[in-house]
């Protein structure tokens, strides 16, 4: 279990979305599934940087350096989490599992948050 410590004010009135961190473990190429509609919206994967970044079979994301603060952790392990995005996007998101990407190394499971643009 872990609180988050900080959070970034661009992410405070997204929409949260995060996995059972028992499923840290998962490497399913298709496991979480929603719909952002037809509003575009920028959705950010916050995930464990001892990892990589869940991969998505809808979606590029790529390494986000628009953040005003870092997302951070009360796990000491994780610590900061790592973000990466997509913008402009609308209808269904599909991201893999934490380890959808090949690496073993992640410990804490993801989080998905999706900002209205």
């Amino acid at each position: 279990a872990f609180t988050l410590t900080n959070i970034p004010p661009e992410l405070a009135d997204g929409i949260w979305v995060q996995s059972e961190n028992a499923d840290n473990a998962n490497t399913d190429p298709d496991f979480l599934s929603f719909s952002v509609g037809s509003t575009s919206s920028t959705v950010y994967i916050a995930y464990d940087p001892a990892g990589a970044p869940p991969t998505s079979s809808t979606h590029a994301f790529s390494a986000d350096d628009t953040l005003s603060e870092s997302l951070t952790t009360s796990d000491a392990a994780v610590g900061t989490f790592g973000i990466v995005s997509a913008g402009t996007v609308t209808g269904t998101v599909t991201i893999g599992g934490t380890k959808s990407a090949g690496s073993l190394a992640a410990q804490q499971t993801f989080l998905v948050i999706v900002v209205p643009d």
